[in-house]
């Protein structure tokens, strides 16, 4: 006879299939009731979600189009860019959907086009910066803030750093195919980063993690996850990262620091460091309002380690959306 765990976490990591150690990090985040929840959430399906490309058409046009090709959708709650198959997965898969394939919307999680909107970029602020590029989600989210939502601007001044090689070839497809090449210009090394030092209106870092905000999308991640790798190793490069890009922060200038981990360790924590450690270069930079994470049940959990108003955390059963982090400086004019 098999005995069912006696102890909560062990109960909660057997009942739910999660490692143990990752189900007491919950824990000491959230507490025990709220870490059922996301345990839960993380076994189900998360959304798919889109974000419009607004430089081609109106999330509502982008609505009707899908509407006529018989697929439902809902806005999403926050981003003024993205929409929920109410369906879910289209068959076949929505990437091969033609509305993807032309360019007028893309597989993004609301989450991830928060991270975009939460930099409140515009040119009059100067260049801006995406630190950790990737294969460019948030690098054409920033295109469509700057284009759509300042449009009497002259073409805006965007620059994107992607250390793979790989990426960078593929971000610099996206924007051939987009006809965005005159708009953002991709930095193909560290030098070239360097010598935008001190230039930056805004840069955004979207630095590499243990992704564990995007459980619900690859469950296998979890048996995967290292406990040394998420609890040292990822916020040793984190740290240094954010510390290099901020050097390209011009004065009065702001800096964002993003994960999509739901771990303290790469989140608040290295946010925490940032703040000691540049304090003397850097002010918080609170969040606007509808940001703001809606953790009133943190209020009562002891072991967070920050309630800033620089800070704010998304989870998927918060929030809906994947897991992620958001923190806010600007630099100081002196």
């Amino acid at each position: 006879k098999i005995l069912w765990p006696r102890d909560p976490i062990q109960k909660l990591a057997t009942y739910y299939s999660f490692p143990s150690w990752v189900v007491s990090k919950f824990v000491s985040q959230f507490g025990i009731n709220q870490s059922a929840k996301l345990c839960r959430i993380l076994n189900l399906r998360g959304p798919v979600t889109v974000r419009t490309n607004t430089l081609f058409l109106s999330r509502e046009d982008m609505q009707e189009t899908l509407k006529k090709a018989n697929i439902s959708t809902t806005p999403t709650r926050i981003s003024p860019w993205g929409l929920i198959l109410d369906q879910g997965r289209p068959k076949g898969g929505a990437i091969h959907l033609p509305a993807i394939r032309d360019g007028l919307m893309e597989l993004q999680d609301e989450g991830s086009q928060l991270i975009a909107l939460s930099t409140e970029w515009n040119e009059s602020k100067g260049p801006v910066l995406d630190y950790c590029a990737g294969s460019g989600g948030k690098t054409l989210a920033l295109a469509t803030m700057a284009i759509k939502l300042h449009p009497n601007q002259s073409t805006p001044s965007i620059l994107a750093w992607e250390p793979m090689e790989s990426r960078r070839r593929h971000l610099t497809q996206r924007l051939t195919d987009l006809n965005l090449t005159d708009s953002i210009h991709i930095l193909d090394s560290l030098d070239k980063v360097e010598s935008k030092f001190g230039q930056m209106g805004c840069t955004l870092v979207d630095a590499p993690c243990s992704s564990s905000g995007t459980l619900r999308r690859h469950p296998q991640l979890r048996w995967n996850l290292n406990s040394e790798e998420c609890e040292k190793l990822y916020p040793k490069l984190q740290r240094e990262i954010l510390a290099n890009a901020s050097f390209t922060v011009k004065p009065n200038g702001t800096l964002v620091y993003a994960t999509c981990s739901i771990f303290r360790e790469e989140n608040e924590e290295v946010a925490n460091w940032f703040d000691r450690e540049f304090g003397d270069k850097f002010d918080p930079w609170p969040h606007s309002l509808q940001l703001q994470s809606n953790s009133a049940h943190h209020a009562s959990c002891d072991s967070m380690t920050s309630t800033a108003s620089h800070f704010t955390t998304l989870t998927p059963h918060d929030h809906g959306t994947d897991g992620f982090f958001i923190a806010r400086w600007r630099r100081k004019a002196g």
